[in-house]
């Protein structure tokens, strides 16, 4: 039986090596542009979440549910974001309750309360999650802004992006 010269088992020493270097340095590097992709979509989704409460906070304030529905889906559409307006405490809605959606029926729509992102930003503080939107059938990234009345915390701006 003939023995394979040296050459070839120094070529597939450093062949395996290389294989699973590129491996650990394509792991590593897609890992990477995912966390700096996340973060990067999360900054962007507060700050529209920031710019969409300024705009819906008069008629959130006025009490106009026509008025929001309508301004809801013109700046979903402008911005190409999901945008959902849930009661937090509010006279005359319940806790989590649907105000109005960029994309959905509001009436249509299950209570929000139990959304790790609404909950989050009932405590004061922008809410963030990842997961699947059983009303669009595919994962979303949810920012959700808490929106002040004369100091009290009334409704919960929720921007989103597959």
């Amino acid at each position: 039986m003939r023995r394979p010269r040296l050459f070839w088992r120094i070529y597939a020493t450093y062949l395996i090596i290389v294989v699973l270097c590129t491996a650990a340095v394509g792991f590593y590097a897609v890992r990477s542009v995912r966390g700096f992709y996340v973060e990067h979509t999360e900054r962007e989704l507060q700050a529209r979440a920031a710019l969409v409460r300024e705009q819906v906070l008069p008629a959130i304030v006025a009490d106009t549910p026509e008025e929001l529905e309508a301004l809801v889906q013109r700046l979903g559409r402008a911005s190409g974001t999901r945008i959902t307006i849930i009661a937090a405490d509010r006279p005359g809605a319940a806790n989590g309750e649907v105000l109005g959606d960029s994309d959905s029926d509001p009436t249509e729509m299950e209570n929000h309360a139990g959304r790790p992102e609404f909950v989050t930003a009932l405590l004061g503080r922008p809410g963030v999650a990842i997961r699947y939107s059983e009303t669009l059938r595919e994962n979303m990234m949810y920012v959700a802004v808490p929106v002040t009345e004369d100091g009290r915390l009334t409704t919960v701006v929720r921007t989103a992006v597959p």
